[in-house]
């Protein structure tokens, strides 16, 4: 219960001020281009200003606050009539699921914000882990909620 509670609800806010300050300190540095894209195999396709790595923590940002808006207004989701499930329970997995998705969300965009300065041949392969979590976590809840 605890660590759900860390990880649902700690980990998101905490990732979020790792990316920001990882902004940060990387905007107050000697480094004035930034890699911003990466194409298919792995090799940096653009760059940018220092100032431009707040665009993913910004998103991010957006994203959780997205998220916990619709984690409060579970009233808004769009069930189908379900004989297995009543509105409330449907309603709690639903929930469940954007939590989920809130937090793998915001953890991988932190990610790839750090990588792109640190190690940036390494987004295509640590970020299709966060992309099977997220359709594993679809499908899963998908199933649960029919």
């Amino acid at each position: 219960m605890i660590l759900n509670i860390i990880i649902k609800k700690v980990l998101p806010i905490l990732t979020l001020g790792i990316g920001f300050s990882f902004a940060i300190i990387v905007g107050f540095s000697n480094v004035e281009i930034i890699p911003l894209h990466i194409n298919i195999h792995g090799e940096v396709d653009n760059y940018g200003s220092k100032w431009e790595l707040f665009i993913l923590p910004a998103i991010a940002l957006l994203i959780y606050l997205l998220m916990w808006w619709l984690e409060r207004n579970p009233q808004l989701y769009n069930f189908p009539n379900s004989k297995k499930h009543s509105r409330k329970e449907q309603e709690k997995i639903g929930v469940e699921l954007i939590s989920w998705l809130k937090v793998i969300t915001v953890l991988m965009l932190v990610l790839i914000e750090i990588l792109l300065i640190v190690k940036p041949d390494l987004i295509l392969w640590t970020t299709l882990p966060f992309v099977a979590l997220l359709l594993y976590v679809c499908i899963k809840y998908t199933l649960k909620v029919l």
